[in-house]
């Protein structure tokens, strides 16, 4: 007997495999309407050695964790359009278990419509359905593409230009993931919305500005668990000069946590540099960021930055810290020895930045409570990565990360984590 999702999953596929066939035009015919596909297969192996830094019974384990993505989009004049974007999800070896966002079950990743405000102007287009979302840089908002499971929303999403500006507003919730079969569902309990301006500025420079509101049932912080509202304004300003280049962002938090108040900020940047006509074409540059922490676990306010949605490898691949009451000082350097290969060494150092808030693991959850000892130095990750690209639809990462645990780290009890990567991803 065919299960009621199998039936869904079937049935899913003969209406696009339809609409395949019945909007494509024939040889030599004219049609308004224009179909493509596309798909992605990744493999991902990930070793741990004390995964949580030595602050539990699991030394080690290896995850080997497979994505397989299909989509089709549907498009009639190249301003209505039709994405939908299935996936399957199998991730084995990971202790104590597979996380929610590494197995699922065929599920939809993306399924949205796209439709102009104005007939004579695609850049005024609304769009409404599940859909992933990353703005500028990737450090609040960000597809977290290092799971195996990406970030997707149930949102409505307005984009419009605006003198010579590109404006994009939007509301929704983002997708909780469940292991069944076409069952991933709207997270109520998460509300998320915001505005989010880019404008080019002269000599290779551009500017953005942004709003995020979120609002949360309960949100874990060392201070405790409560209700969460939270206003996020920020600008960035970034861009290239000959050799040089540099992207530099910083943002403000206000409002409730329980009954107190919200006070957080970030800063943070990089700047480098590329010797683009040397043998090699190497590269040197420094990042830094600075996440405001709690300054009294008592006190019923709250100034920890809450990240909102970033990447899960913010700061290495490694994904030990969320990026909260952290400062860390990130230096790098690349080469490309070989056509489509770069190779990346570095070294980034964290100190707590309230030695009253906890060291926090990804999503944002704390690892180590504030009240662990006094100490402010964490360590430093050392990680060495390669990068392949044959071609745009190959690619092929390399990591290895050696973590050095100090001060608040080692006096907790913790130990020096390991990590290595292999990934290779083929996109159609």
């Amino acid at each position: 007997m065919t299960s009621p999702s199998t039936a869904i999953i079937c049935t899913a596929v003969r209406v696009l495999l339809a609409l395949v066939v019945t909007t494509t035009p024939a040889e030599g015919a004219d049609s308004d309407w224009s179909v493509d596909l596309s798909g992605q297969y990744r493999v991902r192996v990930e070793g741990y050695q004390e995964p949580f830094v030595g602050l539990s019974s699991i030394d080690e384990f290896t995850s080997i964790a497979h994505r397989l993505l299909g989509g089709v989009s549907l498009d009639y004049k190249d301003h209505y359009r039709v994405f939908a974007q299935f996936g399957t999800f199998i991730e084995n070896g990971r202790k104590p278990s597979a996380r929610p966002t590494d197995e699922g079950h065929p599920d939809i990743q993306q399924l949205y419509l796209d439709f102009p405000l104005s007939p004579d102007n695609s850049a005024r287009k609304l769009r409404f359905g599940r859909q992933e979302m990353s703005f500028g840089a990737s450090r609040l908002v960000s597809l977290r593409d290092s799971p195996n499971i990406r970030r997707s929303f149930d949102a409505l999403k307005l984009t419009f230009p605006w003198r010579s500006m590109e404006i994009q507003a939007f509301v929704g919730r983002p997708v909780e993931l469940l292991r069944g079969a076409i069952d991933d569902s709207t997270d109520t309990s998460v509300a998320f919305w915001g505005v989010y301006g880019s404008a080019p500025l002269p000599n290779d420079t551009g500017l953005d500005f942004y709003y995020f509101g979120l609002d949360r049932d309960m949100s874990t912080f060392d201070q405790g668990v409560a209700a969460e509202s939270r206003h996020t304004v920020g600008t960035r300003i970034f861009g290239r000069h000959s050799a040089w280049n540099w992207d530099g962002e910083a943002a403000f938090q206000f409002g409730k946590f329980g009954d107190g108040s919200i006070r957080a900020w970030f800063i943070g940047g990089e700047v480098g540099r590329t010797w683009r006509d040397a043998r090699w074409s190497p590269r040197l540059a420094i990042r830094s960021h600075v996440f405001s922490g709690d300054d009294d676990p008592l006190d019923p306010d709250l100034q920890t930055f809450n990240p909102l949605f970033p990447k899960t490898t913010f700061f290495t691949q490694a994904g030990l810290f969320s990026p909260a009451n952290a400062i860390d000082l990130h230096p790098l350097s690349s080469l490309s020895p070989a056509k489509n290969l770069r190779i990346t060494m570095s070294v980034d150092v964290f100190w707590r930045f309230s030695t009253d808030d906890a060291l926090y693991r990804p999503p944002l959850l704390p690892r180590i409570p504030g009240n662990a000892n006094d100490k402010r130095f964490l360590g430093a990750i050392w990680e060495v990565s390669a990068k392949w690209s044959p071609t745009e639809r190959i690619s092929v990462t390399l990591a290895y990360d050696v973590a050095d645990a100090r001060s608040f780290i080692s006096d907790a009890g913790g130990k020096d984590p390991r990590f290595f990567l292999l990934s290779a991803q083929v996109s159609l």
